[in-house]
């Protein structure tokens, strides 16, 4: 006797439910200090969908000046509270009770339950599991079961509204509610799934990591960020006072100092970098004016730094502080630029000069030789930089870096001098050109080093560049290359590269200086070493002023670096965890579950609350593609799937409403299909590997099929009742359908 087919269920049409309680708790969070904190103990992110709330808490960064350790009590009842104690937890809690009251609305508290992992038992970044974790990688589902492969302690506590202070939470991890810490919501943001995060590449990735989990608490943000809020803050009246002081004087240390100090906080890496990062949106854009003179707050701190490096022998530092200090705090926030890189350029030129009124004028082309080295900073146990008696950062030996491309580059160039000035020709052919007397020579450019933080890849990239050359000779006295003595004989060079901005040099030659001596006696013995000492020409200088201008291009384009870093690909990566469930053959949510006091909705809210971030983000609408297992008619089980695929479109509606900027869902039902097909299928651009099991309608009862050689296919039969719900490619969350025996 074969069993009759079920009949086919109706289409179920979906019907809306406000499910959006207010308020709505998303958010970041910190908790008020206590004693002498003067930053947060505890940071908090809550995710809201529908009556669910996930819950991610982090201590705040390391090395955070003014925090008293947060005590939390273990299972045992043990006090935990260093670092190694503890770092990260999770929560989770409904808004409503068994009445489906809100909780927050009557000012009733909310249930939770945590779980804390201990501080060496952190598991690590799921994408790069050789890596530190110094941000929140747990899940909130780890409070509610045993948390597989992660060590720590779990308990109950509580979460209160008070209606009075909107902005304000109290939170507690007793279940008697006491202690109690005071939250106050920080910014309104929703957490993104920290697997979806991982996949970005760096440095976007540990930003947002940060940001999201851990970030620079609130307090010190205002402090830094206020130095640039105002024209009457205590910082912009220092840096006026600075302005108004004579240069190299005892006072205006002390003023650069004071500066120096106001710029310091304690936070350990990579959150002192973002602490930078956030200083610098503002110290680059606010403006203060002093005396009619208008600059950025880093433009005042840049014009600080150089005074900084050309009177650091004036004296007057406080205990504990020297040039050394003052430079390095102001360098920390870019001000100067990180010179990582040095640019030789030598110049092969040569042009016509001849004079003009009493003014020698000159004109040049050059061939320019540029090599390029990186630049390594010598520095101290603690990291700072090392310093010379002039106050300049020591550099190791430039290292050669090869370029990527090397194309030719020229020049041309426009010279006048003006002076006291004469050249005695000793050789009939005289390569310098003499004084008041016109000829074919070379401008003696030499070569010239620049410092850029600007990683540049050909030496075409200097094509359009504009430089400058002013340069002052007094008392100056040369033989030839024999040797020479001078009073002063600096240029100071300033090259303009187009969309990169200036860079400077300052060139300065020796008092005395003459010919090296053969360093070896086979060098000594070597005919004509000593040609080297006989002089060509005579100079003798009293004053001399001369400027020169030029252009430097190239008959090659300019090329461009592949930006760094790379980035994850993962496919199909499920960001949330699969707990909510259908009744069998059903697609109810509501339904209660036996000895359960949640239904498949809240469930379903508690895991869309994990992931809500990336539903609500604009972009193509979410797939949600629906199958069941095979026990059923196809017609019954076609029309089932459909239903618990609008079901669930219809309750991530509910739970976050207009929140949701993706244009609404495209539903795959395919019942039982896909658990009867063999090989790999696509649907909706998703790869589906089918189930190849048997069809159970085949055996005239279900106990035939049981006791059939198909019959241990019937395990794989769970994990066919479900509903994916996908976004842009990734698996975001499940919904399963239950047994039919309990």
């Amino acid at each position: 006797m074969t069993r009759a087919a079920a009949p086919v269920p109706p289409k179920a049409a979906p019907v809306p439910r406000d499910r959006r309680f207010r308020p709505d708790l998303s958010g970041l969070w910190e908790a008020d200090g206590s004693g002498e904190n003067t930053n947060t103990p505890l940071m908090v992110q809550i995710n809201q969908a529908g009556a669910a709330l996930a819950i991610w808490f982090s201590r705040p960064p390391k090395d955070l000046d003014g925090v008293d350790g947060l005590k939390i009590r273990d299972g045992t009842g043990g006090v935990r509270t260093a670092d190694h104690d503890w770092v990260h937890g999770v929560a989770r809690g409904f808004l409503v009770d068994k009445t489906n009251g809100n909780r927050a609305e009557k000012g009733a508290p909310i249930p939770l339950t945590w779980f804390v992992a201990e501080g060496a038992n952190v598991p690590p970044d799921p994408l790069r599991p050789t890596a530190t974790d110094l941000f929140n990688p747990l899940d909130p589902w780890l409070s509610e079961g045993t948390p597989p492969l992660v060590r720590g302690f779990k308990g109950k506590g509580l979460l209160s509204y008070p209606k009075e202070t909107p902005e304000v939470l109290l939170l507690s991890f007793a279940e008697d509610g006491r202690p109690t810490l005071k939250l106050r919501r920080t910014s309104p943001v929703v957490r993104w799934p920290r697997r979806v995060i991982s996949r970005l590449p760096e440095p976007l990735r540990t930003q947002v990591l940060m940001d999201q989990t851990r970030p620079v608490p609130v307090a010190l943000q205002t402090r830094m960020i206020s130095l640039f809020a105002s024209p009457n803050t205590g910082f912009a009246r220092s840096i006026a006072t600075w302005a108004r002081q004579k240069a190299g004087t005892i006072e205006r240390t002390r003023t650069r100092v004071a500066l120096a100090r106001a710029l310091e906080f304690s936070l350990a890496e990579p959150w002192r970098s973002r602490m930078y990062g956030l200083m610098a949106l503002y110290g680059n854009f606010a403006r203060l004016e002093v005396d009619g003179e208008l600059k950025t707050y880093y433009g005042w701190l840049n014009d600080v730094l150089d005074d900084e490096v050309r009177n650091s022998t004036a004296g007057g530092y406080l205990p504990g502080w020297g040039t050394g200090r003052v430079q390095e705090t102001i360098r920390s926030l870019g001000v100067g630029g990180e010179a990582s890189f040095l640019y030789r350029l030598t110049f092969q030129d040569v042009g016509f000069a001849g004079p003009l009124v009493g003014i020698q004028a000159g004109a040049y082309a050059s061939v320019v030789k540029i090599d390029k080295f990186r630049l390594v900073f010598k520095r101290n146990n603690d990291g700072s930089r090392v310093y010379d008696k002039n106050g300049q950062p020591v550099t190791e030996d430039p290292v050669p870096v090869p370029w990527v491309g090397n194309h030719p580059v020229f020049g041309v160039f426009a010279r006048l001098a003006a002076g006291l000035a004469a050249d005695v020709g000793v050789k009939s052919i005289v390569v310098k050109n003499v004084a008041g007397k016109p000829g074919l020579g070379v401008a003696d450019l030499g070569k010239i080093d620049f410092r850029s933080e600007l990683d540049l890849s050909d030496p075409a990239d200097f094509s359009g560049a504009r430089i400058v050359i002013a340069s002052t000779t007094v008392g100056k006295v040369k033989l030839g290359n024999l040797g020479q003595a001078n009073i002063s004989d600096s240029a100071l060079w300033q090259l303009y590269l187009p969309g990169h901005g200036w860079m400077h040099s300052i060139t300065e030659a020796d008092h005395l200086s003459g010919p090296r001596l053969p360093f070896s006696w086979g060098a000594l013995l070597t005919p004509g070493w000593w040609k080297n000492w006989l002089p060509t020409s005579a100079e003798g200088t009293a004053l001399r002023v001369s400027l020169c201008v030029g252009a430097l291009f190239s008959t090659g384009a300019p090329t461009t670096k592949p930006p760094s870093g790379h980035e994850d690909k993962v496919e199909n990566l499920l960001a949330g965890q699969s707990s909510a469930m259908f009744p069998y053959d059903s697609w109810d949510l509501d339904a209660e579950e036996p000895g359960s006091e949640t239904s498949g909705r809240m469930r379903f809210e508690r895991d869309l609350a994990e992931v809500r971030a990336v539903i609500e983000a604009y972009g193509p609408a979410p797939v949600l593609l629906a199958f069941t297992s095979p026990e059923g008619t196809e017609p019954h089980n076609d029309v089932l799937s459909e239903n618990r695929a609008v079901a669930t479109g219809q309750a991530i509606v509910d739970a976050l409403g207009a929140h949701i900027a993706r244009d609404g869902f495209v539903v795959a039902a395919h019942g039982e299909y896909p658990a009867r097909a063999r090989g790999d299928l696509t649907i909706q651009g998703i790869p589906v590997t089918g189930g190849g099991l048997p069809d159970p309608e085949k055996y005239p009862t279900r106990d035939d099929f049981y006791r059939s050689a198909d019959g241990p296919t019937a395990k794989e039969w769970p994990r066919w009742r479900r509903v994916d719900l996908f976004v842009e490619g990734t698996l975001v969350t499940r919904v399963l359908g239950r047994d039919s025996t309990p």
